[in-house]
């Protein structure tokens, strides 16, 4: 049985979607700030682009709002991520009026990062994917796709097909400033792995398991302290810290949405420094080379 709140949320979406949509002729939406950063590169300023988390919510337990279904329902375009759970309740009410692309088309993906438990939707659109309406697969599959230089060079590309598909006239501009982006990430991905030469097989710590596409791509080992977004066990927690040390881990590195506190403890337990970072930055690329050099500068002490 429908309790009263899951009434008065369906009957809002249905008037929100049935009042007409603003003026979405130059305005797309995407879930997190690195894909603005990506999309905005190859758009110029032809596009307006909003993102769905730009307040720094956690992208795996955030619930979208009416307005956020509203801002979506006003896009010409709607670009997800592909893996974190509500991007299944959007791509569900996207209909013929907005494009749905899933950005992560075509990433070889890792599972099992989270642990038993982490299930996503994978979710694709039933207009641009061939699936029946409302249905999508269920993956226990890492989420954070976006946390690769060489990721981001698949999900532009993927977004420059849905612009050259939806506004064919400016077609060239946007294959010339995807190329200009492609340029960028390739450098940014050279200059990463010459920072992280050497270095492979080597160990770092996370609170969340956020880097592990990063991790790959360069042959690192990411040890991350919680799953789940719990607290571990005070047994699984020593576990880890013994980990850590047998390991050499090189770093603590902290992702403030997921810290509680603890940071120091932990970090003067195993023995290495703990550094903030951000993997939801919006300049991401940026921010992974920023990644690359704390770890290579930490490596130095182990």
């Amino acid at each position: 049985m429908l309790n009263f709140k899951t009434v008065i949320f369906t009957v809002l979406l249905a008037v929100t979607f049935s009042c007409g949509r603003k003026n979405p002729d130059n305005v797309l939406t995407v879930s997190i700030e690195p894909q603005r950063y990506l999309l905005e590169k190859i758009a110029g300023d032809r596009w307006t682009v909003n993102s769905l988390l730009a307040r720094g919510e956690d992208p795996e337990s955030f619930d979208p709002s009416i307005a956020d279904f509203r801002l979506m329902a006003d896009s010409k375009a709607y670009f997800a991520t592909g893996y974190l759970p509500f991007e299944e309740k959007l791509s569900n009410l996207t209909g013929d009026d907005v494009e749905f692309t899933d950005t992560s088309e075509g990433i070889k993906l890792l599972e099992g990062t989270h642990g038993e438990c982490h299930a996503h939707n994978h979710a694709h659109h039933h207009a641009h994917h061939g699936h029946g309406e409302g249905e999508y697969h269920e993956h226990e599959t890492d989420p954070h796709v976006w946390a690769s230089v060489r990721n981001c060079g698949i999900m532009a590309g993927n977004m420059l097909r849905t612009l050259e598909r939806i506004d064919p006239e400016n077609a060239p501009e946007y294959r010339r400033n995807y190329e200009s982006l492609m340029s960028e990430l390739n450098e940014t991905d050279a200059a990463i792995s010459s920072q992280l030469s050497g270095l492979s097989g080597k160990s770092f710590m996370v609170w969340h398991p956020s880097l592990s596409y990063f991790a790959r791509d360069y042959g690192l080992d990411q040890i991350s302290i919680g799953m789940d977004n719990k607290e571990l066990s005070a047994r699984s927690f020593r576990q880890k810290i013994d980990e850590a040390r047998d390991k050499g881990a090189m770093v603590f590195l902290v992702q403030p949405e997921f810290d509680n506190g603890r940071s120091a403890s932990i970090a003067g337990a195993a023995g290495v420094e703990s550094v903030t970072v951000n993997t939801m930055a919006y300049s991401l690329p940026s921010e992974l080379l920023r990644i690359s050099e704390i770890i290579k500068a930490q490596s130095k002490n182990r």
